[in-house]
């Protein structure tokens, strides 16, 4: 496609998972676009933990679990530094905790990510997952929080995202019922109505106004 000059009018897009229940997809980049790293550092840093014997598996996922991950379902985090500068903003945050930003980006890790370190994460994985009762609970309990999070209020949850469209799109009503009936079941869902094929669709239909916007 690129070859072909036609680059920016074509997007390939990556559902989040578990793909059925996340309304958001990752537009995949080509060539000439700049690419989305946020989740990457994240894992490499926490490999690089891992392998230093700074903490495992489990240390990592609960400290993100039980730290900035409930924060970053309602701000991102160039929000919550802004409100973390107080009446400043971000402008008075960054002026404030320059010295400190830096010293913590040149103090990240370069992780080995060799085969024995690969083979200590997947041990640290599957003992978390025989801590919760095995693969079918992890996964149980993984869709019914993430279902809770999605229904929940906030300033750019699922739901605000809706009604702001509704105030200006004809279709957001119809987007609205479909982020109700599959991200929000009222009773047990079937296979056909929550495969993740049809989330990963749902999904997609949801973000290619924005992405089309994006591309131009």
């Amino acid at each position: 496609m690129q070859r072909q000059g036609i680059t920016r009018s074509r997007a390939a897009a990556h559902a989040f998972n578990p793909p059925h229940l996340p309304p958001l997809v990752e537009i995949v980049p080509g060539r000439q676009t700049a690419p989305d790293v946020v989740v990457a550092a994240l894992w490499r840093e926490a490999v690089y933990l891992v392998e230093r014997g700074v903490c495992d598996l489990d240390d990592v996922d609960r400290a993100i679990v039980a730290g900035p991950g409930p924060r970053w379902t309602v701000l991102g985090q160039g929000l919550s530094y802004h409100l973390g500068g107080g009446a400043g903003g971000l402008a008075r945050f960054l002026e404030t905790f320059d010295a400190p930003v830096r010293s913590r980006w040149n103090d990240l890790g370069a992780p080995v990510y060799d085969a024995a370190s690969k083979r200590n994460l997947v041990a640290g994985a599957e003992a978390l997952e025989a801590s919760v009762g095995g693969r079918d609970v992890l996964i149980r309990r993984r869709n019914e929080a993430l279902q809770a999070v999605l229904r929940a209020p906030g300033p750019f949850s699922v739901r605000a995202g809706a009604e702001r469209r509704g105030q200006n799109e004809s279709h957001s009503a119809t987007q609205t019922a479909l982020l109700n009936e599959w991200a929000y079941p009222s009773c047990q869902p079937t296979a056909a109505r929550r495969s993740p094929a049809a989330g990963m669709l749902l999904a997609i239909v949801s973000l290619l106004p924005a992405a089309c916007r994006a591309m131009r």
